[in-house]
């Protein structure tokens, strides 16, 4: 009794402030990163499902051009799994969960290619298509800036501007190459 008190007036074995203002912290974070893994997977299905209509409609324009279409929607689509999966990771710890999120983004594309074949053949034209290029350009640019940026610079600015810098590199590299 008394010394059980005592222990806790003197602080023995009491949990020190600093201790409970970075858990406060890290939990904070993780809600945080949770937040912008969940923005993201909303914006990624919503941008990955006119993607499929994309690939599907280039394809049928010209094959040169769906295949080019398909092959940069297909390398960019590892590291928007990523984008997705490493903040549920991060935020609840299960790699399951993660995995589960990532799928279901990419999912989204293939998706939208059977709508689109079943619903939208009769607007195919170019307009159309780049139309379609213009919204899925926007949206992962928003959220790009909006969300992933932003929680990465709170959490490890450094490393976030060169991974924004080179990526922009590689970008504009590929769309050299391309060109």
């Amino acid at each position: 009794g008394a010394w059980r008190r005592k222990r806790k007036v003197v602080g023995i074995g009491a949990e020190p402030a600093s201790h409970a203002a970075k858990r406060t912290e890290e939990t904070a974070l993780r809600a945080s990163a949770l937040h912008g893994a969940m923005v993201t997977v909303a914006v990624v299905v919503l941008h990955n499902l006119p993607e499929g209509v994309l690939t599907l409609f280039s394809g049928f324009l010209d094959r040169r051009i769906g295949l080019t279409v398909a092959l940069a929607i297909g390398m960019h689509n590892l590291p928007e799994g990523i984008v997705i999966a490493a903040p549920v990771l991060y935020a609840t710890g299960s790699r399951a969960k993660a995995f589960g999120a990532a799928l279901l983004s990419g999912l989204a594309e293939p998706i939208g290619a059977l709508l689109a074949f079943f619903c939208l053949r009769g607007l195919l034209s170019t307009l159309f298509l780049n139309g379609l290029l213009c919204w899925v350009a926007g949206m992962m640019c928003a959220v790009s800036f909006r969300e992933l940026l932003a929680l990465g610079y709170r959490m490890r600015p450094k490393a976030c501007a060169m991974g924004a810098l080179a990526g922009c590199a590689v970008m504009c590299q590929g769309i050299y190459c391309i060109s």
